[in-house]
């Protein structure tokens, strides 16, 4: 008799540690269901171009995500861009920080295949990263004016951390 009370104080006490602990997940273990989503408002940009009398304007704007790839090590990145010049191709990136305080990009920027907007103004890509899906910290994704990462930011927004 007495075991058993000792074995049920026990398994009370473990019960109520396990409930208020805060478990830190390890590197390489990711939650599967998690996704980071962004959503890019439109960024109105002024430009002026010898071949167009005047100015015009271009507005951009669409969604970008980052999820677990097929692998533990692997990382989706996907952007769906609208607003875009018809044909025009854009430099894009997962960056560490914020928008206003960019830490750098995540991974190579070589590994970031350019997107092309399509003859509606609209561009979607994905890519695969060689890294764990991070399960926390700050991140964003940016859009560059063309298909170079040295052009000017045009979109910007943070990514968030969701569930697919």
């Amino acid at each position: 008799m007495r075991h058993t009370r000792v074995l049920l104080a026990a398994t009370a006490a473990a019960l109520v540690a396990c409930a208020q602990r805060q478990v830190e997940v390890e590197t390489g273990d990711v939650l599967l269901g998690s996704r980071w989503v962004a959503t890019l408002a439109p960024v109105a940009v002024t430009r002026d171009s010898g071949a167009i009398t005047g100015a015009t304007t271009v507005s951009l704007g669409g969604r970008g995500s980052m999820m677990r790839g097929s692998s533990s090590v692997e990382t989706h990145a996907m952007l769906s861009l609208f607003g875009a010049a018809p044909g025009s191709t854009h430099a894009w990136h997962l960056h560490l920080g914020a928008c206003n305080n960019d830490r750098g990009i995540l991974g190579a920027p070589e590994l970031y295949t350019p997107v092309v907007a399509g003859n509606d103004g609209r561009g979607d890509i994905t890519v695969t990263l060689p890294f764990t899906t991070p399960n926390s910290g700050e991140f964003y994704i940016d859009v560059h004016e063309t298909q170079s990462s040295a052009s000017r930011v045009v979109a910007c927004a943070p990514l968030t951390a969701g569930s697919a």
